[in-house]
């Protein structure tokens, strides 16, 4: 090595073999680059010039083809900027320089069509969070007219069917709200009335027996015990119904 070193000629054209056998084994950019420093190094030197030439060619080529498999497939904006340096590298190679503004106008194109999409998107979870809202409203209306306000109507509607003796109908009523104020109670109440005019219909019928069970049952119902002003009318009015 010391003797091929001492003379120029003899040391370039060791430089030369060993870069032409690697040029030959040559497959990716990194490979055609080293070849290309080892080549410049004896630059020069036969037809060193022209392989540093065909390898810059072969890098342009290279990149081209990276640039041209990644266009391929792109679809986001960071994918036609990648695209876009590859085909940059291979300036000069085919239509490279025409393929660098297609990818940067498609970059531009997809960034757009993304912030469209973006705001679209925005606009739909506004939409939807005001239709939420709306809906959310509406549930707490309807929650409030099934905890307060149905509850009161038939509450008082119930109240109104005992004093108009339509003990059934106020059974139903006060059935349905159960848990609203006294309504429990009033319900066994009305209950008692429908049954006294059941009673009622036993003795019209003559079924005296019937009619005093009903009768007895009614009273054992209605005994004396702590109840408000009001249901103490009510049970004042069944009671007397049923003496």
């Amino acid at each position: 090595m010391r003797a091929v070193s001492a003379d120029p000629e003899l040391g370039a054209q060791y430089l030369y073999a060993k870069a032409v056998e690697q040029n030959t084994l040559a497959k990716s950019i990194d490979d055609f680059k080293n070849v290309r420093a080892s080549f410049l190094e004896i630059s020069g030197y036969k037809d060193v010039d022209q392989l540093i030439a065909e390898c810059d060619e072969s890098i342009r080529r290279l990149y081209y083809k990276q640039g041209m498999s990644e266009k391929s497939v792109a679809k986001t904006e960071s994918d036609f900027l990648s695209a876009a340096s590859r085909f940059r590298m291979a300036t000069g190679y085919e239509d490279a320089d025409t393929l660098v503004e297609e990818c940067e106008k498609s970059a531009e194109k997809s960034a757009e069509e993304s912030k469209c999409a973006a705001d679209k998107r925005k606009s739909q979870i506004k939409r939807s969070l005001v239709i939420s809202s709306i809906c959310v409203a509406a549930v707490a209306i309807v929650l409030v007219a099934i905890i307060w306000v149905i509850p009161s109507i038939l509450y008082n509607r119930g109240l109104e069917q005992i004093y108009a003796s339509k003990y059934s109908e106020a059974a139903a009523s006060f059935g349905i709200i159960k848990g609203y104020k006294n309504s429990k109670y009033l319900c066994g109440l009305a209950q008692c009335g429908s049954d006294l005019s059941k009673g009622e219909g036993f003795f019209k019928e003559g079924n005296y027996e019937d009619a005093l069970q009903i009768a007895e049952s009614i009273r054992f119902k209605l005994k004396p015990q702590k109840r408000t002003p009001a249901e103490t009318r009510i049970n004042n009015i069944i009671l007397c119904e049923a003496y």
